[in-house]
């Protein structure tokens, strides 16, 4: 069994595009487009959805355009082969937005309405792009399934107490760290594509201030989300490169 683990998590060991953390992921990437599909007819059929006509989806079509030609441009492969679509959902409640495997984005009124102006509209929805790119949803569905092995595996030499606090201590130490480590390195590589795409970067160290401003947030350390102060000093120390990035691209 442990022969096979390890040829398992070796055979599917890779590079995310951009940062060069080591990833592991059993799916290819056209898995990530076919399950990003999936949930987006699902999406697009329960959703209230705005009109393309809309003023709100006219802002985030335009917005979307620049950002999907900075994103073919830096990862060619990727974003060649996903299949792009977004909308506007209508919901003023929901500060929010979110980009499915293989490139299907949904951006909410409520994201629409918050921000002050399309530069931080760009962060958000490079940061959600770079989800897409860095494959982290099918990584973390990959990292559930192995747990699933490894914990199978274990069953039968654990007790119940013991297999209840294996799993407990899987979902803590592993599963919510990594995912604030998603978030950063989303942050990374979206701060680099809303740059090349000719937006401020600066203006998401004010997207985040704000946010801080607005939300009491669950403690960092419990929570799958990096505090916003937290956030705004990392990306704080990223600005030069992503200075840069615009420069070149402007």
């Amino acid at each position: 069994m442990m022969r096979y683990l390890t040829l398992l998590f070796l055979s599917a060991c890779t590079t995310v595009p951009g940062t060069g953390r080591s990833q592991f992921n059993i799916f290819p990437l056209s898995e990530d487009v076919r399950l990003g599909d999936a949930a987006w007819k699902n999406t697009l059929e329960t959703e209230k959805i705005l009109p393309v006509d809309s003023p709100e989806h006219q802002r985030v079509d335009s917005i979307m355009r620049r950002l999907i030609a900075a994103t073919q441009q830096q990862h060619p492969t990727l974003a060649t082969t996903f299949e792009w679509d977004w909308r506007v959902i209508q919901d003023n409640s929901q500060i929010n937005a979110w980009c499915l495997p293989g490139g299907k984005m949904a951006v909410y009124t409520g994201m629409i309405n918050f921000v002050e102006n399309d530069d931080q509209l760009a962060v958000v929805m490079g940061h959600e792009i770079a989800h897409a790119v860095a494959r982290h949803g099918t990584e973390r569905l990959s990292q559930t399934q192995a747990a699933q092995v490894v914990l199978a595996a274990a069953d039968g030499e654990l007790n119940d107490r013991e297999m209840r606090m294996a799993e407990s201590a899987f979902g803590l130490g592993v599963a919510l760290p990594f995912s604030r480590a998603h978030e950063h390195e989303a942050d990374e590589l979206g701060i680099y594509l809303s740059a090349a795409a000719g937006y401020d970067p600066k203006e998401a160290v004010n997207l985040w201030r704000a946010m801080e401003q607005k939300d009491g947030r669950t403690p960092e350390f419990l929570s799958t989300h990096p505090s916003p102060s937290n956030r705004a000093a990392k990306i704080t120390a990223l600005l030069p490169t992503a200075e840069r990035i615009r420069g070149r691209n402007k």
